[in-house]
């Protein structure tokens, strides 16, 4: 039985435990899931929130070739494989990206169809869990990552200017524009890039 975990997407850790109960109430220890949003600059992955639409679009382009380099290199066990519990494995980092892409494009156009719609956060720890990422195929995964970046650089590209500064509000009650979502996105894609070869270089050194 999982545990409820509320991710916010403002939080200042990416993965950690947090301890949850079963129904018989025994103690388990969950994967909270959160890329570190705070000031100007990631200190985990180096991403600058700079709002450059065009970083953006170059690295939705390079994301797929990457993710499919890096789940192509290991085996079936590998790729599945936690270094830690508390850490997803190769293929749960693609996995998200397939489904938070496609999240950040639909609070996008939520933004762009709506006045100031309230936005919600995601429990990305849940969603790993109940779309059983690491049961997943690794063409499957990559075909999903793909899909989500060519998506991502189509809606971008026909995006007006007067378009990237319109508005929702977050779960934090601050405004978010649609600048600013794009350069969440990004940080998705350059974060979880880092992740990938990190994890792979560690498991290939173990």
């Amino acid at each position: 039985m999982l545990g409820k975990l509320t991710v916010n997407v403002d939080g200042r850790q990416r993965c950690r435990l947090r301890p949850s109960t079963s129904a018989d109430g025994a103690r388990m220890d969950q994967i909270q899931h959160a890329v570190p949003i705070s000031g100007e600059r990631c200190r985990h992955c180096g991403f600058e929130f700079s709002g450059d639409v065009r970083a953006c679009i170059a690295d939705a382009a390079q994301f797929p070739g990457d993710l499919a380099q890096v789940l192509g290199s290991v085996d079936s066990a590998t790729v599945r494989h936690r270094r830690v519990p508390h850490e997803w494995s190769l293929l749960e980092f693609g996995a998200h990206i397939g489904d938070v892409i496609p999240w950040y494009l639909n609070r996008i156009q939520q933004v762009l169809q709506e006045d100031r719609p309230q936005l919600y956060p995601a429990d990305w720890a849940e969603a790993a869990e109940l779309g059983e990422y690491r049961r997943r195929s690794v063409q499957r995964v990559c075909d999903d990552a793909t899909r989500a970046c060519a998506d991502l650089i189509d809606l971008v590209t026909r995006l007006e200017p007067d378009q990237l500064t319109r508005e929702g509000i977050g779960s934090d009650g601050s405004a978010r524009t649609v600048e600013v979502l794009i350069s969440r996105a990004d940080h998705e894609l350059v974060h979880h890039r880092h992740d990938l070869h990190y994890a792979l270089d560690q498991l290939q050194n173990a």
